[in-house]
């Protein structure tokens, strides 16, 4: 990569244009005394190529004008062969164009960044190297602050290991340090060196964990299967001990005495509970007469009760049927009302709607017709461009080439100038008589006067001779063979462009500027009509056509204004809410009506089944008094038998048990069947508790208890085999890493061999006879000169900062033996230098620019200047420069 021009406008102090031009491509150094502003121009190359022209960090608002702009940098370079310029502006009115100069092609914005980063990368990736090469003032002996992520030393890494591969195999043990780092992050965390997740080490354990606690199932259920059968031991002895004989005919003997006891108690009292009997069964129906006697009397009072409740219900009912039919008529007259309110809202919804599509329609064929007129507008423009383009690319005439042509003819002018000076001033003053006795180059000189200079004269006098008057030295036939050639060199180059002179040359000049002020109010015009471009606002077109609605012929808008179409709308949307809340109302009274209703017909039907019920158990009401007469003879005959049978059992009721000693007997019977009922009941539940156990041991033969045991103790052993060999290959590439980080640092001096034989290079015209070492990228760690080591740290200013820009020749000569070339910029690097160190470090920096470009911003012109006419370096001054005079189209 070489730079060839660098070109400013409103950066820094330099509010009009500057330029460097004409960069030769090897050493080019830009003199300057102090504040002419060589620290602005390299900022300004630094962040044209490392900042994005969106960018408004604290390295472009230092670029930025203190009478504010909007800062202009433009820089051509060439790279792989290829002319390249690149223009951007920062802060206000942001652009970026890079434009292909030998294919003629542009392009701007993020597609202009994206390919110029394509282009500064690299395989090395040099924009990160740039920031070592490019050293700003005072800054020699620094790493960039910005490079946290180490890339430049990965960048440098790299080289240098492809350098020693090329002469030592293929950097096997970076590869085998990243085999390593890679098989580590497969399997552990990089930061905490623990399993990560979805990694096969973390599967590892996590199968180990799976068969830890099927194995823990499993033991778990062997464990209950042999409690099961314990269980199923013990139960069958309780069994057994409650099934023996002899228990069984001890409790059936006592069970027989207890019930012989008890039954002689029974028989004593039998006969009072006869007498008893015959006593409750004259109570019995002594207490029946007197209850049909009272029946009766109740029921004839129930008959008349209910058949007056009745004829309330009947009266009640009659008023409930009315109300229902009244709520019916009213809900179906609200429901009529409810229809034809909906009906009117909707006619009134549907004009609202005709006014909205009105609406559209009416934007629509608007928003097309303008869509319409600024695409007829666009091509015109578009059209008048091209046509402009091609009268540009037809006339040969340019700015730079009327400006050459000018400066040929004051080329000429001076020479013509010069010349004439340089020639003898010859006058003839003729006698009387002797007019025209003169001639020149065959001419007859007429009179007297000056005659026309030439660089060799000859003057004929008739009848005398010849005179020849020759030039002073050979200058003036150096001067006169140069004019010739300059007019012999205008003339070609005013062919080259078809002019006869310069007037015409700047009349077409006028003619193109003209033209291309028009092709600038014709942009300005398209960039206003289609910013997207023709094709874009033929999109927009197509698009808008596709997503509107179809226009169609627009339909007049409804006769009535939308204010009173939404007014008579919302009028009847509150008169169908309020419809609504009436027929709600009427609804919830038709409904509590029929329940009302409902209510009274139940009760009503309710009354007439009792009163049926009651008057079914009751004689005919004819016999009502009848009937009561014989309820009445009968209970009086009943209450006699039972006084009479009260008197008998009074008689038995003294050869009765006494009731203590019954209640002792009856207790022990029941202590005795009870006892038995749980015997039975044990026998029983043991029995199932047997069967239970049976069945689940059955069950654990089945399910291979044992077997599953010992398949999860096996799985358990495999899983932690497993996640034991991780733990050693974890282990083992751990050590492996340290071991190849320890052979790393031991290689480290072999490995910046390259750089260090490169800096030798340099060195040797600087600091005879001196080796160095190197710490790390940049820094130098020693010094061995006339037998004596010096450490890095204890250097001066001035050796330390000669010996970083001698490093960073290396590292660009390492780079362009690589074919990765980048120019190295220096912004007043050497400051601390004197005159004989600088003169040596200048003849390294001629060295290091027969491979690579070195760019060379000085205040020392007068150093440069002193070496004279050995150097080889070019000179490059500040220039003027009007941006339009590079315009990127050109």
């Amino acid at each position: 990569m070489k730079l060839r021009a660098v070109r400013l406008s409103e950066v820094g102090h330099f509010r009009s244009g500057v330029a460097l031009e004409g960069l030769s491509g090897a050493l080019d150094v830009v003199p300057g005394p102090n504040e002419m502003g060589k620290s602005t121009i390299f900022r300004a190359i630094e962040t044209v190529f490392q900042t994005p022209y969106t960018g408004t960090a604290a390295a472009v608002q230092e670029l930025a004008p203190m009478q504010g702009g909007a800062p202009l940098i433009e820089v051509e370079f060439e790279l792989g062969g290829t002319r390249w310029r690149l223009r951007k502006r920062y802060l206000a009115q942001k652009l970026a164009e890079l434009v292909d100069l030998d294919r003629k092609t542009l392009l701007r914005g993020a597609d202009a960044e994206n390919r110029l980063a394509d282009l500064v990368a690299g395989r090395l990736g040099r924009k990160r190297m740039l920031d070592l090469l490019w050293v700003r003032q005072r800054h020699g002996l620094e790493l960039p602050k910005d490079d946290r992520n180490g890339d430049i030393a990965k960048s440098l890494g790299r080289l240098i290991e492809d350098e020693i591969a090329d002469a030592a195999g293929d950097g096997l043990a970076r590869r085998v340090r990243e085999a390593v780092a890679k098989a580590l992050d497969g399997l552990v965390s990089k930061a905490t060196r623990k399993p990560s997740a979805g990694k096969p080490y973390k599967a590892a354990i996590d199968v180990r964990d799976q068969a830890q606690a099927a194995f823990d199932h499993a033991a778990s259920a062997a464990q209950a299967a042999d409690q099961r059968l314990a269980e199923m031991k013990t139960a069958q002895a309780e069994a057994d001990t409650l099934a023996s004989p002899e228990a069984l005919a001890a409790r059936a003997a006592t069970l027989v005495n207890l019930l012989k006891s008890r039954d002689d108690a029974t028989r004593a009292a039998q006969a009072l509970a006869n007498a008893t009997l015959v006593v409750e069964a004259k109570q019995a129906a002594r207490d029946q007469a007197a209850g049909r006697l009272q029946l009766l009397t109740s029921g004839i009072a129930d008959v008349e009760r209910l058949r007056a409740e009745g004829a309330a219900t009947a009266a009640a009912l009659a008023q409930a049927t009315h109300d229902v039919e009244r709520c019916g008529g009213e809900a179906e007259a609200l429901q009529v009302r409810q229809a034809e309110v909906r009906q009117r809202g909707a006619d009134l919804q549907g004009q609202l709607d005709a006014h909205e599509r009105f609406d559209r329609q009416r934007a629509f064929k608007s928003k097309q017709e303008d869509l319409v007129r600024r695409l007829a507008v666009a091509r015109t423009a578009s059209v008048r461009i091209a046509e402009i383009d091609a009268a540009l690319a037809a006339e040969p005439v340019t700015e730079v080439i009327a400006a050459d042509l000018r400066r040929a003819r004051s080329d000429i002018e001076r020479l013509q100038a010069q010349l004439s000076a340089s020639l003898p001033k010859v006058r003839i003053d003729y006698a009387a008589g002797g007019e025209g006795r003169i001639r020149v180059a065959g001419d007859r000189v007429a009179g007297s006067g000056e005659i026309e200079q030439a660089p060799t004269l000859m003057l004929d006098i008739e009848g005398i001779g010849r005179l020849t008057i020759a030039a002073p030295g050979a200058a003036a036939g150096d001067l006169a063979a140069a004019l010739d050639a300059a007019r012999r060199s205008f003339e070609t180059r005013l062919a080259a462009v078809l002019a006869r002179n310069l007037d015409e040359v700047d009349g077409r000049l006028a003619r193109r500027q003209q033209i291309n002020a028009e092709r600038q109010a014709e942009s300005a015009r398209l960039a206003a009509e289609a910013p997207m471009g023709v094709a874009g606002l033929e999109r927009d077109l197509s698009a808008h056509a596709v997503n509107a609605e179809p226009v169609g012929n627009v339909l007049a808008a409804p006769p009535l204004p939308r204010s009173q179409i939404a007014g008579d709308l919302a009028a009847s949307r509150a008169a169908m809410a309020q419809i609504e809340s009436a027929e709600r109302a009427g609804q919830s009274a038709l409904l509590e009506a029929s329940k009302r209703h409902a209510r009274l017909v139940s009760e009503q039907a309710s009354l007439a089944a009792r009163l049926g019920q009651v008057e079914a158990t009751l004689p005919q009401p004819s016999e009502y008094s009848t009937e009561l007469g014989k309820c009445r003879a009968i209970a009086a005959g009943t209450e006699a038998d039972l006084n009479t049978v009260v008197l008998e059992r009074a008689a038995w009721s003294a050869g009765v048990l006494a009731p203590a000693a019954l209640a002792t007997v009856k207790a022990d019977i029941a202590a005795a069947s009870t006892e038995d009922d749980r015997i039975k009941a044990r026998r029983h539940q043991i029995a199932l508790e047997i069967a239970r156990l049976e069945s689940a041991l059955v069950r654990d033969r089945q399910d291979g208890v044992v077997a599953v045991l010992e398949d999860a103790r096996a799985a358990l052993e495999v899983a932690e085999a497993r996640v034991a060999a991780f733990q050693r290959e974890v282990a083992e590439l751990e050590l492996l890493e340290r071991l190849l980080a320890a052979q790393a640092e031991a290689a480290r001096a072999s490995e910046l061999k390259p750089v260090v034989d490169r800096l030798q290079l340099y060195a040797h015209g600087v600091f005879p006879e001196a080796r160095f070492e190197l710490g790390d990228v940049l820094a130098v760690s020693g010094l061995t000169r006339q037998g004596a080591n010096l450490s890095g740290n204890r250097l001066s200013g001035g050796t330390s900062e000669q010996i970083a820009v001698l490093v960073r020749l290396a590292y660009a000569r390492l780079l362009a033996d690589r074919g990765e070339a980048l120019p190295l910029v220096l912004d007043d690097a050497l400051v601390y230098a004197d005159a004989g160190r600088f003169g040596a470090m200048f003849a390294a920096l001629e060295a290091a620019s027969q491979h690579h470009q070195v760019i060379m911003l000085t205040c020392h012109a007068e150093r440069v200047a002193a070496l004279g006419a050995r150097s080889n370096a070019r000179l490059i001054e500040l220039r003027t420069w009007t941006p339009a005079e590079t315009a990127l189209a050109g």
